[in-house]
């Protein structure tokens, strides 16, 4: 049997267009290649060390020593890598630069190793690795769930941190969290009229003294137990308190005065501007109180001369003016002077350093809002943490330096 297949004839001017396609196409120069015979690449940089060898991740500024480094910072890339998790990998940022020096800031990468490469423009290879080890600067202190609320807070000489809590908005205990972590009940709630404690301090014989928006003075004696009335009258509606090195207690609240009151609770008043204070701490010989009034919020502060008597107010940091929008809820010091801020700003605590210059405290790391701040027995700074974008939880921050005295504690 035959096939047939049936031809169809192409047109002339097709084939003729064709041919002329293929013609030029054989005579175009092929694309030119990425590959330069002539290039050669810079030197391979050389890490010879890392100081310090361990820090805080996202915080400590770490010097690299070696050879052929880029004069221009931009121009070399410092890898921090976890062996065990590439996925955690970052880059560092390079503060300064010179051809046998990088300093730099860790990033927030945390492992007992990390390994550090440096990359610089023009040279094909990484260096080989050298190692470190970065922890956390910020902690969860004690077991939160998503209806707990934690408001003033303090700490003891034998490192015992003690906070009061709300529970799904409701009243609820006064816990103690143990040096090693462990959370345990303390005092009860008072009353649902008083359902938290706002300031909170240890006095003397490791009493915890309170303040909660009343009139009044509470007292969780040493060891824990029903609260009692400290003080009752004579001082206004005081949210937060501190001792000085007297022994006097020290009360701010809203309205127009601030009060002290000796340990034979002799009470002494004292007026100043229509004011929300939030915050008070004894520092250095003078009263610091902190919130808002009108439009300021700020730190004011006024000489202690005597448990009546003190000296002229003048504003010590305007918040307002150097960092815009937001709230003083808390502030403490720092031994060599630093005053810390919490606030519910974009970054929860800022810091004032002596001279009167300020800037965010450890930026990315500490979340909004800080409302309250106990210092540790050491370098480390407790805070309760409120605000809706985390769980609210009690931190510790490692603060690498001492707080200031915390004088009730100390009291006998």
């Amino acid at each position: 049997m035959k096939t047939h297949s049936r031809q169809f004839p192409i047109p002339v001017a097709f084939l003729a267009a064709f041919l002329v396609v293929v013609a030029l196409g054989c005579n175009e120069d092929p694309p030119a290649s990425l590959f330069d015979p002539a290039y050669v690449s810079g030197v391979q940089p050389v890490v010879s060390g890392i100081a310090p060898a361990s820090g805080l991740g996202g915080v400590t500024v770490m010097t690299l020593t070696g050879l052929n480094f880029s004069t221009v910072p931009s121009y070399n890339q410092v890898v921090f890598a976890p062996p065990s998790d590439r996925g955690k990998t970052l880059l560092a940022t390079v503060l300064q630069a010179s051809a046998t020096s990088l300093t730099v800031k860790a990033p927030i990468v945390i492992a007992d190793t990390v390994e550090v490469r440096v990359s610089v423009q023009g040279a094909e290879l990484y260096s080989d690795p050298v190692y470190c080890s970065l922890v956390s600067a910020q902690l969860e202190w004690g077991s939160f769930t998503v209806n707990d609320a934690p408001a003033g807070i303090a700490c003891d000489v034998a490192g015992n941190v003690y906070f009061s809590n709300l529970f799904g908005g409701v009243a609820d205990s006064v816990y103690l969290i143990s040096p090693d972590n462990v959370q345990m009940g303390y005092s009860p709630a008072f009353s649902s009229q008083v359902p938290r404690w706002t300031g909170m301090k240890v006095g003397p014989g490791g009493s915890v003294f309170c303040a909660g928006g009343r009139n009044i003075i509470f007292e969780i004696p040493a060891g824990g137990g029903t609260v009692t009335l400290w003080q009752r009258g004579g001082i206004g509606n005081v949210v937060d308190l501190d001792f000085d090195q007297a022994g006097n207690i020290w009360t701010v609240g809203t309205g127009t005065s601030l009060y002290s009151v000796t340990p034979a609770k002799v009470v002494a008043t004292f007026t100043i501007a229509q004011t929300i204070v939030r915050t008070v701490r004894v520092y250095n010989g003078y009263l610091y109180y902190g919130g808002g009034r009108g439009a300021t919020e700020g730190i004011w502060r006024r000489e202690i001369l005597a448990a009546d008597n003190l000296g002229t107010e003048e504003l010590s940091f305007d918040y307002s003016a150097a960092f815009g929008t937001g709230i003083v809820n808390a502030i403490t010091f720092a031994a060599d002077g630093d005053m810390y801020v919490g606030t519910d700003g974009a970054e929860g605590i800022v810091v004032v350093h002596p001279g009167g210059a300020a800037e965010s405290f450890y930026p990315g790391i500490v979340a909004p809002t800080s409302v309250a701040f106990a210092w540790g027995t050491g370098t480390e700074l407790f805070v309760s943490r409120a605000g809706t974008a985390a769980k609210k939880t009690v931190v510790r921050i490692e603060m690498q330096k001492l707080g200031a005295p915390t004088y009730g504690r100390l009291l006998p």
